[in-house]
C-alpha cells in the first residue's frame, strides 16, 4: 500500500477509534457511571480528535465530572430561603431544550416573586442580577404586597436537576412538560431529592414514561396543578389528587407595562409559514422558537432571550400568527392579537388551553396567580414543609372539587352521544 493511502488509512481507523470512544463516554454518562470521569479527562488529552469530536467531549465534559465529583451541596446564608430557577440544560445535548418556550414559562413563573417589592433577591450572581433588575421594571399596579424576606435564587435543571448542587430543602414551583427521555433511556424524574417541590401548571404527555415511583413521587406532594385536561385525566387514573390549573405563560404578561399593537407594523409568523400571495402579508416576518444555542447558553442569558422575544412581540408587530401553544398564551397575556393556527389543533396538549376547549385567558391566570401568592406567602413568612403544604391543600380544595365537576360532566356528555342522546 503506498505511503500516503496508509496514511489515509490509518486517519480513518483513528477517527472511528475516537468516536467509539465517545460514544462510550457518552453511555457511561447516560447510567451515570464514575468510570465516565476519568475516560472523558483521558479523551481531552488526545490531540488527534477532529474539531467534531471534541465539541461532543466538551459538551460530555462538564457531566462526566459532575457524576465522578458531584459538587457539594451550597450552603444559604442563615435567614435566606432556598429558592430554585427552572432551567433547561441536560447532559444528552440533543435532549436539552432549544424551545424558547420554555424558558418564557420560567419568567412567568418567577414573575410571581419578581413582582414583590419587598423580597430582596440573593443566590446564584447572574439570576439575581437578572431578576433584581426585572424586578425594579414591574409596573406599580402591578406588585404583590407580602412578607418581607430574602430569596436564595439556584438554578435546577428539568432534565438534570440530579446533578445540580443544591442546598437543603430549596422551594420550587416545578412547572411545564415533562419527560424528555436523555439518552433516550429514562426522564430524570423524581426530581433532585432537596428540592421542596409544589406542582403547578404541570404538563406529562405520555403516561407509559412515569415509572411507579414516579407516580409515588407525585402522589406524595399531591394535589398536582395540571396544565391541561388529560394530565389531570392521566394522574386521576392513578389516584393521585390533581385539579386543572391553566398555564403560567397566561401571567407573563403582569410584568409589562400594557401595550396598544401598530397595525403598521409587520405581522410576524412564529413557526407558520408567511403566504405568499398575500398582499397584506409584504413585511411579514418568520420566526422559529426554537433556537440551537439556547442548549449552551446560561440560564440567565436564555431568560434574557425570553424577553427580549417578549419585548419584540410586543413592540415589532401588529400581530402574530403561531403554531405554537407558548407563543399564544404569552401573546394573548401581553394583550397583542394573535391567529392561532396548530398544526395539529386536536392535539391532547391543548385540552382547555386553546381551541374550542379553551378557558378564558384570564380564568387561567387569576388561578394560577392566586395559588401561587398563597403558596409564596407562607415560603417567604418561613413557614415549615409541613405548613405550606396545609395552607396549599386548603388554598387548592375549590380547584379539587370543580375539577371533579368538570370530569362528572365530561362523562355525562360522552355517555350520552355513545346512546346517540
Amino acid at each position: 500500500m503506498p505511503e500516503q493511502s496508509k496514511s489515509g488509512a490509518s486517519t480513518a481507523v483513528s477517527a472511528r477509534a475516537s468516536d467509539a470512544w465517545i460514544t462510550a463516554l457518552s453511555n457511561l454518562v447516560a447510567v451515570r457511571s464514575p468510570l465516565s470521569g476519568p475516560l472523558a479527562e483521558r479523551l481531552a488529552g488526545r490531540a488527534e480528535l477532529t474539531k467534531t469530536q471534541r465539541v461532543r467531549l466538551e459538551r460530555l465534559r462538564p457531566w462526566a465530572g459532575r457524576i465522578t465529583n458531584p459538587p457539594p451541596a451550597r450552603d444559604v446564608p442563615p435567614g435566606e430561603i432556598s429558592f430554585g430557577v427552572l432551567g433547561y440544560r441536560a447532559a444528552d445535548y440533543v435532549a436539552a431544550s432549544r424551545n424558547i418556550g420554555d424558558w418564557v414559562q420560567t419568567l412567568a413563573m418567577m414573575s410571581h416573586l419578581v413582582r414583590r417589592p419587598d423580597v430582596r433577591l440573593t443566590g446564584q450572581a447572574d439570576l439575581a442580577k437578572l431578576f433584581t433588575g426585572l424586578q425594579s421594571s414591574v409596573p406599580d399596579d402591578r406588585r404583590i404586597d407580602g412578607p418581607s424576606s430574602t430569596v436564595h435564587l439556584v438554578e435546577f435543571n428539568r432534565d438534570a436537576s440530579s446533578y445540580d448542587s443544591l442546598p437543603s430543602d430549596t422551594w420550587a414551583f416545578v412547572f411545564g412538560w415533562y419527560f424528555k427521555l436523555p439518552f433516550g433511556r429514562h426522564p430524570e424524574f423524581p426530581l433532585n431529592p432537596r428540592i421542596i417541590p409544589i406542582f403547578l401548571s404541570f404538563h406529562v404527555s405520555r403516561g407509559d414514561q412515569l415509572s411507579d415511583l414516579a407516580f409515588d413521587y407525585l402522589r406524595a406532594h399531591a394535589p398536582i396543578g395540571c396544565r391541561d385536561w388529560f394530565t389531570v385525566r392521566l394522574l386521576r387514573s392513578r389516584g393521585i389528587p390533581a385539579y386543572f390549573s391553566g398555564c403560567v405563560t397566561t401571567t407573563v404578561g403582569s410584568l409589562f407595562p400594557p401595550v396598544a399593537p401598530d397595525p403598521s407594523k409587520p405581522v410576524a409568523y412564529v413557526d407558520v409559514a408567511a403566504p405568499a400571495d398575500d398582499d397584506q402579508t409584504g413585511d411579514a416576518v418568520e420566526v422559529t422558537n426554537l433556537i440551537n444555542g439556547l442548549r449552551d447558553k446560561p440560564l440567565a442569558g436564555s431568560l434574557t432571550d425570553a424577553i427580549t422575544r417578549l419585548n419584540s412581540y410586543r413592540n415589532d408587530y401588529s400581530r402574530i400568527v403561531t403554531s405554537r401553544l407558548h407563543t399564544l398564551l404569552p401573546s394573548l397575556a401581553c394583550g397583542l392579537t394573535v391567529d392561532w393556527q396548530p398544526k395539529d389543533p386536536d392535539d391532547r396538549r391543548f385540552e382547555g388551553l386553546a381551541g374550542p376547549t379553551a378557558e378564558p385567558l384570564g380564568d387561567m391566570a387569576a388561578r394560577v396567580s392566586r395559588i401561587a401568592k398563597v403558596a409564596l406567602d407562607a415560603i417567604l413568612a418561613g413557614k415549615s414543609k409541613s405548613d405550606v403544604y396545609a395552607v396549599y391543600r386548603d388554598e387548592v380544595a375549590a380547584d379539587l372539587d370543580a375539577t371533579d365537576k368538570h370530569l362528572a360532566a365530561d362523562k355525562k356528555v360522552a355517555v350520552s352521544a355513545a346512546a346517540g342522546k
